[in-house]
């Protein structure tokens, strides 16, 4: 789903609220998977990606998927360590655009 470049600001801002009251965010790939939904370990996966920021102040990222066959993942400290470069990058996928859940 691309967004308009004020519902993806709106989007961002919304999700910035959510990650400055929490300090972390999940951000889920949209479901469009259609009427018969086989997830986890029926063959659609869809990623996954936390955002947490830790009590030294450092940004910290996670990407994971739904599957269940795979390992949790790692929890890496953020290259960029901003979270506008991810809450922009992932626009689509917030959950006030429409699709996915915090």
């Amino acid at each position: 789903m691309l967004l308009t470049p004020s519902e993806k600001q709106a989007a961002i801002a919304a999700a910035k609220k959510i990650f400055t009251e929490r300090h972390w965010i999940s951000i889920f790939e949209p479901c469009n998977c259609g009427s018969r939904v086989m997830h986890n370990n029926g063959g659609n996966y869809h990623d996954i990606i936390d955002i947490d920021i830790r009590e030294d102040g450092e940004l910290y990222i996670r990407y994971g998927t739904t599957s269940m066959l795979e390992a949790e993942a790692e929890w890496e400290r953020a290259d960029d360590g901003d979270i506008d470069f991810y809450l922009d990058q992932f626009a689509d996928w917030l959950p006030m655009a429409g699709k996915g859940a915090v």
